[in-house]
């Protein structure tokens, strides 16, 4: 059987598998899960509640940044939604979440560490709104 590079290093690797310590973090938006048809708003499976799906990473430098989050489950009708508003208010400022402006957007986290299936992970406790100038 052939070797297969898949282009990430082993510090890329300890990266993923070890959450980052509990703490607060500047995030960063990286995107956001799509349904089939490409729509942002996709719906939950079990509930079938409309909602965005927002993948983000650590932004802060130091040994954690670049550490993938758990996605963001920003549910409409919902705290959720309201706390992903106020925290990034430059892509909802004209009604919908304008993905393509948010992609890139940054702004600080308190990250948790939540265990699912057995395997440590970090998970968005809570968004802050950005700094008044």
């Amino acid at each position: 059987m052939p070797l297969v590079d898949d282009g990430m290093t082993m510090e890329e690797a300890e990266l993923l598998s070890t959450p980052a310590p509990k703490a607060k973090y500047e995030v960063e938006i990286t995107g956001f899960k799509t349904s089939e048809d490409g729509d942002p708003i996709v719906l939950a499976e079990k509930s079938g509640n409309k909602m965005l799906v927002v993948n983000m990473k650590i932004a802060t430098e130091g040994p954690q940044k670049g550490k993938p989050l758990k996605p963001y489950n920003a549910i409409f009708g919902t705290g959720f939604m309201a706390n992903f508003k106020r925290a990034f208010p430059a892509a909802c400022s004209s009604g919908p979440v304008d993905t393509d402006i948010a992609v890139g957007m940054r702004t600080f986290a308190d990250v948790k560490i939540t265990s699912y299936e057995g395997n440590d992970r970090n998970e968005i406790a809570k968004l802050y709104p950005p700094a008044k100038s």
